[in-house]
């Protein structure tokens, strides 16, 4: 035998092993089969576009927590997204797709690819996976609760998903090789249409998916559904997670983390901490035997689970009990709580995570809501119970509950209120002159109207706090009604021989404009800050701002260092959101040179559009925010998620005892 052969059969050797994936755990990052791809082209307003994109960066952002990786696109590059080495593709929100882009889907399809449609309108698009044309359906008796799967289901799939609608886009099988997965139940348990179907291009989901419910739930389900249609997904994440499992807290390997959390726990945590790595131990040669047998499938679960008692032994090995004095805030977007009927049960969940406030969603109050006025009603409020329950169950916690309202976008308000709004010239218009859904911070009734509103909700309710945000002019270039050319004029000293083109961007009076309208949000300010004092001295009034000072004055007009000065409002809370501390870092050395440091209290993003923090980098943010000596921190946001993950660790990180 000759060198010659040994070197032939090992290169042999070497590519067999790669071909099956042995090596794959040594070798650079795994090739993306995974594309998701929002509808932008093929919906039919684009006034959904928003919309679209969100929906997509959370399944984006889901199938990354369950080890998943892909790449999010737009359906304008619809070919890159398809191609090689592409195998599954998430089609979130291809309502009408081009006759183009279903070409592209087409030919995808026929040379092996696999296609999870989320939502769509299309007949043609549904034709090709197999199901009916979609039809809307209503439930006559009320709300659909969620989604019950078959029995037989693809591995890791859970056996239910919580998902509340009354309307669906109902589609049946239209092949022999199409079958219902899930279908919809009722409160009662009562099945409906289907939810999910299978065919052999991939799934069909009929509703968009949203972030309600048990997150673990959402993850298992993309993550077993994507495997289902391209078998190596599980091969790619299971991998990747074990690679990445224990740089979660700053080490390498199981015994680098072992002994990184032993050093940094305090004394009285220790035993806590060994319960929780002897855990690891197990799970991680548990681990160990499903990948050398080739079970990369059934190692998920493992991981799963070693993901999140890694989390909770780092929250172990954590201390932000004496740091978090001050407020300990969390956003709630709906007043039914986290549990909805339940809201013992969410003010329980609160306390024991160590919250002090809550800024809760309201959506019936403000500009263009009836609250208010003469003949309100507090049955008005359509979460009225719900809302008086919140106040109670808090209260009796020891929460402060701050109802949380949009002051200045019409989104919550009814279409033909926003029409009266704009009939009166009380909304801002863009270049066209059309109004739009936004509420112009200078003219008096909006100042009035706004003030008087807060005032009469905090009366009838009881809330401890309004917090108030949307309080800036939108982002689209947009200008004050045309009426208020003269005061423009008057307040800046500068003529204007063409509005709104003097005053757009680049425009010759910009700057003087930008000015002037910060002016007239300040003037709303005060004058909201004033009726407040007035009325209900006792309520504490903070504002949701942008955490980047002086260019938040210049794009969307919040002064907020001058409604700190002044002392319009008790505090701020500058959204810092981040992915990483060094980010909140820099924004709050800046802020605490601007702002009395008291007076602030800092954002933290833990689900937010910059970022999805894990409960480490949570941790790792509050106690970088804290240690500036702030007024507190408010956390954004309490859903699911939150209860699932983030909670339970800062319970941990709090108290140091077992959850």
């Amino acid at each position: 035998m000759n060198a010659t052969y040994f070197e032939i059969r090992k290169i042999l050797l070497l590519a067999i092993l790669s071909c099956i994936g042995i090596l794959e755990g040594f070798s650079a990052e795994a090739p993306r089969v995974v594309s998701v791809v929002h509808g932008q082209v093929s919906l039919v307003s684009q006034r959904d576009a928003q919309y679209a994109f969100s929906r997509a960066r959370s399944v984006y952002r889901t199938l990354d927590e369950a080890g998943i990786t892909s790449v999010l696109y737009p359906d304008t590059e619809l070919q890159k997204a398809l191609a090689p080495p592409c195998k599954l593709a998430h089609l979130v929100y291809f309502e009408k797709p081009s006759g183009e882009q279903m070409k592209l889907i087409e030919k995808f399809v026929s040379s092996g690819g696999k296609v999870i449609a989320h939502y769509s309108l299309s007949a043609e698009f549904a034709g090709l996976m197999g199901v009916t044309a979609p039809e809307p359906l209503d439930n006559a008796d009320g709300w659909w609760q969620g989604f019950q799967f078959a029995t037989r289901r693809p591995l890791h799939c859970p056996d239910f998903i919580q998902a509340e609608t009354s309307r669906v886009c109902h589609v049946k099988p239209l092949t022999k090789e199409a079958s219902v997965l899930a279908s919809w139940v009722d409160a009662s348990g009562k099945s409906g249409p289907a939810a999910v179907l299978k065919s052999k291009n991939g799934y069909w989901i009929c509703r968009i998916m949203l972030d309600t419910g048990d997150a673990d739930a959402r993850r298992r389900f993309l993550a077993s559904i994507s495997a289902d249609c391209v078998l190596e997904v599980w091969r790619h994440a299971a991998k990747r997670l074990d690679r990445e499992i224990w740089s979660i807290v700053g080490a390498e390997t199981f015994d680098g983390a072992k002994k990184l959390m032993l050093r940094r726990a305090p004394a009285s945590r220790k035993d806590e901490l060994e319960k929780r790595l002897a855990r690891l131990d197990e799970l991680e040669s548990a681990r160990q035997a499903d990948f050398s047998k080739g079970l990369f499938g059934a190692s998920m679960a493992k991981l799963w689970q070693m993901r999140k008692e890694v989390l909770l032994a780092y929250a172990v090995s954590s201390d932000i009990g004496k740091a978090s004095r001050g407020v300990f805030a969390v956003w709630l977007r709906s007043a039914n709580g986290v549990f909805p009927g339940d809201w013992e049960k969410t003010a329980s969940v609160l306390s024991d995570t160590g919250i002090t406030d809550v800024y809760m969603m309201v959506t019936d109050v403000g500009i263009g809501s009836t609250s208010g006025s003469p003949d309100a009603k507090v049955n008005a409020v359509r979460e009225a119970d719900s809302i008086r329950k919140a106040v109670a169950a808090c209260r009796a916690k020891g929460i402060r509950v701050h109802a949380w309202i949009y002051a200045l976008s019409l989104e919550n308000i009814s279409q033909a209120a926003q029409s009266a709004l704009a009939g009166e010239g009380r909304a801002l218009c863009n270049l066209k002159g059309d109004a739009l859904a936004w509420a112009d911070p200078g003219h008096k009734k909006n100042r009035k109207e706004l003030a008087r509103s807060l005032i009469w909700f905090a009366k009838n309710f009881g809330v401890d706090g309004i917090h108030l945000d949307y309080v800036r002019y939108p982002h689209e270039e947009n200008f004050v009604n045309s009426k208020a050319r003269s005061d423009f004029e008057k307040s800046s000293g500068c003529r204007v021989d063409s509005w709104p083109a003097d005053i757009r961007s680049r425009g010759k009076h910009r700057q003087a404009y930008e000015k002037w309208r910060a002016a007239r949000l300040d003037g709303l300010v005060g004058y909201v800050s004033g009726e407040l004092k007035k009325e209900i001295p006792e309520t504490v009034f903070s504002i949701a701002t942008y955490g980047k000072y002086p260019l938040c004055v210049e794009t969307v007009g919040q002064d907020w260092k001058l409604w700190s000065k002044n002392k319009w409002v008790h505090y701020t809370v500058p959204m810092n959101y981040s992915a990483n501390v060094a980010g909140v870092q820099k924004l709050l050395h800046e802020q605490i040179g601007i702002a009395d440091r008291k007076r602030l209290v800092c954002g933290i993003g833990v689900s937010s559009y910059e970022a999805t923090l894990n409960s480490r980098e949570t941790i790792e943010q509050i106690k970088a925010a804290l240690k500036f000596n702030i007024g507190g921190v408010a956390l954004y946001h309490f859903d699911t998620r939150f209860v699932d993950e983030i909670s339970p660790a800062l319970e941990l990180a709090k108290k140091g005892r077992s959850k």
